[in-house]
């Protein structure tokens, strides 16, 4: 293994000569690196729910010669991630070293899902369906790029006749939009990656009115999770050629249709009468109708 490798690479390629218990810890800190940066051994066995003596030998055996060796690399990396100009240079590199660059955007996104599937939380998934089931309404939140899938899936919840609002006001405007919020509503926030103040105000208005929160993120579940009711993590997206929103889109489409199924009749019918509404609007009947 190259002494320079960073520690993504390192996991990547050691994670199957790994025990369990370790391949639990090096995931976790591949997926994690601005938490490692930051906490002792001690603490990342607490929170990989292993042990500080776990977390030392999985240091030793991604070819680190201490935690404080590994910690400055993931420094190094946390910092180079936040760096959105960073990123895409890194990125960039990645284009032009591949024999064809669409190949290597698809092959590191389908690892990606791989990786999904793998660590999704079907509890926390499970309690993200009930509560926007059972919800009068879901509100969808996202700042800039997350606002992607925040609308599509207020979109897609809206014509399965869920009602739903997307909001992805910032600044003083962002009051109005929360002004309606209250308890029987679910808010779902994407965030792939930053913490914006924003973000803080519409998670603390939600708590004081007494909505139920669901937040979508790679980076900010740890941070967050006192702070909202369901935390739903996405894989680390930086260090490859894949982006968060395309992670985004796919957990808006999962939750579009897992809600959806579970109130199948009400939502067939809403699409009937959207289709109808179409057919009017076009003056007869849509091409899907044959």
């Amino acid at each position: 293994m190259n002494s320079d490798a960073p520690l993504h690479e390192r996991v990547a390629a050691l994670v199957v000569s790994l025990t369990p218990g370790e391949a639990v810890v090096a995931e976790f800190m591949a997926a994690n690196p601005a938490l490692v940066a930051v906490s002792s051994t001690a603490e990342l066995g607490s929170l990989t729910s292993t042990s500080d003596a776990t977390v030392v030998r999985t240091t030793k055996k991604l070819g680190y010669p201490s935690f404080r060796e590994l910690r400055r690399s993931a420094l190094a990396i946390s910092g180079r991630h936040r760096d959105p100009s960073k990123v895409l240079d890194d990125q960039l590199e990645q284009i032009s070293g591949s024999d064809f660059g669409a190949k290597k955007v698809l092959l590191d996104t389908a690892l990606l899902l791989r990786q999904f599937e793998a660590d999704l939380d079907t509890d926390s998934w499970t309690r993200a369906i009930n509560a926007m089931t059972s919800a009068a309404r879901v509100i969808t939140y996202g700042i800039g790029p997350s606002g992607c899938p925040a609308d599509y899936l207020s979109i897609c919840l809206h014509r399965a006749g869920k009602p739903s609002t997307s909001i992805k006001a910032t600044g003083f405007s962002l009051a109005d939009s929360l002004l309606d919020m209250n308890e029987s509503d679910v808010l779902v926030v994407f965030a792939t990656l930053r913490q914006f103040r924003e973000i803080d105000v519409v998670l603390e208005y939600a708590a004081k009115v007494g909505a139920t929160t669901i937040l979508v993120s790679e980076t900010l579940g740890e941070a967050l999770r006192e702070r909202v009711d369901v935390v739903l993590a996405t894989p680390p997206t930086t260090t490859g050629t894949s982006d968060g929103v395309v992670m985004g889109m796919i957990v808006a489409r999962a939750l579009n249709l897992s809600v959806s199924a579970e109130r199948q009749t009400d939502a067939v019918r809403s699409y009937e009468r959207l289709n109808a509404l179409r057919a009017d609007i076009v003056g007869g009947k849509l091409d899907a109708e044959g």
